[in-house]
C-alpha cells in the first residue's frame, strides 16, 4: 500500500510519496524542510509525528504554520508548542525505529482537520 508525506507550508500544502526504501526516509525529511541536518521530531500519537527544521524551530526565525500547530495540537501531552516554517508530518515509526509513511485514510484525515479537504456532496436523488 502506498503511504505518503503530509508537507504544510506556509502557503498551502502538498504531498509526498514516501520512500519504500528505509535509507531514503530521512534524507528526504531533510530535503524537504531545506536540506536541514537538524530534523525536530514531535511524536503527536504513536501513529503520527511532525518534522521542522530543529535549526529554526525554536528561535523565531520564520513564521507561525498555523496548520502545522493545529495538528501538533493532536499531542495530548502539553505545553502546545507552535510550529514555524515548514512542517511535515509522516506517520510514527515501526518496531526497528524507522520511519513510517502516513496511510490513505490518515492522509485525508489530516487535511479534513486542517480545514482543506471537503468531500464532494452527492446530488439529491428524488426519483
Amino acid at each position: 500500500m502506498p503511504t505518503y508525506g503530509l508537507i504544510l507550508r506556509l502557503n498551502g500544502y502538498d504531498a509526498v510519496d514516501w520512500p519504500e526504501d528505509p535509507s531514503e526516509r530521512l534524507p528526504t525529511l531533510s530535503r524537504l524542510l531545506g536540506d536541514t541536518s537538524n530534523l525536530a521530531a514531535l511524536d503527536l500519537t504513536p501513529r503520527l509525528c511532525i518534522w521542522t527544521d530543529g535549526d529554526r524551530q525554536y528561535n523565531d526565525t520564520l513564521p507561525k504554520n498555523e496548520a502545522a500547530t493545529l495538528i501538533s495540537a493532536l499531542r495530548a501531552e502539553p505545553p502546545l508548542t507552535p510550529r514555524y516554517g515548514t512542517a511535515v508530518v509522516t506517520g510514527g515509526t515501526d518496531v526497528d525505529g524507522r520511519v513510517q509513511g502516513l496511510t490513505p485514510r490518515q492522509f485525508v484525515a489530516l487535511l479534513a482537520l486542517i480545514g482543506v479537504y471537503t468531500p464532494e456532496i452527492p446530488k439529491q436523488r428524488t426519483e
